[in-house]
């Protein structure tokens, strides 16, 4: 069964089968439920449980952006709690370092973890040379690179692919 629709219209439905509906609009139609369909219905209900379980973490997702043209100096800290609505954002050439600790600091308060993607032997050391009253770096750490060599060993490479602009 999938959950799909748009604008407020949802049918539950098995997959490749027909369905007759009317939306708000007052128009019938008939539409087909496809195996993306399901494939979307399914990301979404993995998000859900997902979500439920980092939930308990505590944890404190980190990513810095740095400039190798600049010393590799910290330009942005981003980071996004799991169990609750903190986000932070922040663009440290702007800010005050100390600012920056305090704002970090908050953001981590009752965390028990650090999670990012190359965390451990990139942005840990980044952040502890530039930042160095950031206590949360002595958290725990879940370094995605990591997982990602143990979970896809058969990958070429494991670093984050970013969209060009």
């Amino acid at each position: 069964m999938a959950v799909v629709g748009g604008l407020g219209n949802r049918f539950l439905r098995q997959p490749d089968s027909p369905i007759v509906g009317r939306p708000k609009s007052g128009a019938w139609f008939t539409t087909y439920c496809g195996p993306r369909d399901v494939i979307t219905a399914l990301d979404g209900q993995l998000a859900a449980s997902s979500r439920q379980i980092v939930v308990g973490w505590s944890a404190l997702s980190v990513d810095i952006e740095t400039n190798p043209a600049d010393g590799d100096r910290i330009s942005k800290i981003g980071g996004v709690r799991s169990d609750n609505d903190t986000v932070v954002s922040l663009p440290t050439s702007r800010l005050d370092p100390d600012d920056v600790v305090r704002r970090v600091i908050a953001a981590a308060s009752g965390a028990r973890l650090l999670v990012g993607h190359n965390l451990r032997r990139r942005d840990v050391p980044q952040l502890r040379r530039q930042f160095p009253g950031l206590t949360c770096l002595d958290l725990p750490v879940l370094d995605t690179l990591e997982l990602s060599a143990i979970a896809f060993p058969s990958n070429p490479y494991h670093r984050l692919v970013k969209p060009t602009s």
